[in-house]
């Protein structure tokens, strides 16, 4: 099965690489949600594996839901009608797994539906779905 993320070396490479340990520290605020949301993390190396696992998912969505669809979606235009926005249908598709997987609120706080992410996971979960698009 491709994904995105998983088969990107450079991407995973500097992922794994980089010393985020403050970040994480600083993101989790001390891992204060850890009793109060179930995914929450406990330890620096759980949030490590959560964002690795949400980057994951990323990759494969990607794979599955945009990639195969890029050139239909650049050859569709998204249509203007009394106000309203069309998508393309692969697009709505994507958005709706990418939803369903709960990846829509990626930098919003757990307390608000989020998933806390820190901006380098978004940062490197936008080239992951830019390299499928």
């Amino acid at each position: 099965m491709e994904n995105y993320f998983r088969d990107n070396d450079d991407v995973v490479f500097h992922f794994r690489n980089m010393d985020m340990d403050e970040l994480i520290r600083l993101r989790e605020d001390g891992f204060a949600d850890k009793d109060k949301f179930a995914h929450a993390p406990s330890s620096v190396e759980d949030a490590r594996d959560s964002y690795e696992r949400v980057l994951d998912i990323v990759g494969g969505l990607a794979a599955d839901y945009l990639a195969p669809y890029a050139a239909e979606v650049d050859a569709t235009e998204c249509k203007f009608e009394n106000g309203v926005v069309t998508y393309p249908a692969p697009i709505v598709r994507a958005l709706k797994m990418f939803a369903k997987a709960d990846l829509m609120g990626l930098v919003l706080p757990r307390k608000y539906g989020g998933l806390n992410m820190p901006a380098v996971v978004v940062a490197i979960a936008a080239e992951v779905v830019s390299r499928a698009d």
